[in-house]
């Protein structure tokens, strides 16, 4: 999933999105000035690799399919914005450690995803999905 952040998006205006032929996000207009604001790179292997908003340089570190590790452009590696823990499938996110402090995922009994909670286990994001 690729998620323009909300701080990106001024006011409520819409997006323009642009997709590779692969279906993959490469760029996006935030603004809604027909100027392309957010850059996406992908590899070889349909892994997001990096992304560019004009002001950051993000890197996205891969163990197989998986981000485990975002990065600044020009940190050091001690230094992940991001760090994520995964279970036993690819898409089964476990924990995200970072900006914000800890963030843990939520799943139901038959493995559908219902929000996650920080440290305090208050929490932090709700999702509500039908089965079916």
């Amino acid at each position: 999933m690729t998620v323009i952040p909300a701080v990106l998006r001024p006011g409520s205006d819409p997006l323009t999105l642009t997709w590779d032929f692969d279906n993959r996000l490469v760029s996006a207009d935030v603004d809604n000035d027909s100027t392309d604001d957010v850059f996406y790179e992908w590899d070889a292997l349909g892994r997001r690799v990096a992304r560019d908003d004009g002001t950051t340089d993000s890197i996205y570190v891969q163990n197989g399919q998986q981000t485990v590790a975002d990065y600044t452009s020009g940190t050091a590696a001690t230094n992940p914005t991001y760090n994520d823990v995964y279970a036993s499938y690819i898409d089964e996110p476990v924990v995200r450690d970072g900006t914000g402090g800890l963030r843990y995922y939520n799943r139901s009994p038959t493995g559908v995803r219902e929000g996650s909670t920080e440290r305090s286990r208050r929490p932090a994001e709700v999702v509500t999905a039908t089965e079916g």
